[in-house]
């Protein structure tokens, strides 16, 4: 595999964001460079890794699978992330923002589950 180390990060974005215009926002880049991004890396895995749709994007069964380790990857430099945090950009907060917001949804829908299933 020769995948540019980019490429995983530009991944990183896309599915953190749930969207490959605001992942180019986050990145600076645009939104076709983000696009030929991730094309390029699908290339090289041999794989899809998002789903495109009209009303949006979302990872593959195995864009989830990478998602998990690359965001490992980000995780373990903590230094790094800090730094990156004081800095972020508006479109990085957003991002950031709306994905803790979808934790929580998901969260509250697997607790209302939960009780279903126990009445």
């Amino acid at each position: 595999m020769t995948a540019n180390l980019e490429y995983y990060r530009v991944f990183y974005y896309v599915a953190r964001c749930s969207s490959v215009t605001k992942a180019a926002a986050a990145l600076s880049l645009s939104q076709p460079a983000v696009s030929q991004s991730i094309r390029q890396l699908e290339k090289a895995l041999g794989s899809s890794l998002f789903v495109r749709s009209a009303r949006g994007i979302s990872l593959t069964a195995e864009g989830k699978i990478l998602y998990e380790y690359v965001e490992k990857g980000y995780s373990a430099f903590p230094v790094s992330y800090t730094h990156l945090r004081a800095h972020e950009t508006r479109h990085d907060l957003v991002c950031r923002l709306l994905l803790e917001k979808k934790k929580k949804k998901i969260r509250n829908e697997k607790k209302h589950v939960i009780r279903e299933e126990n009445t």
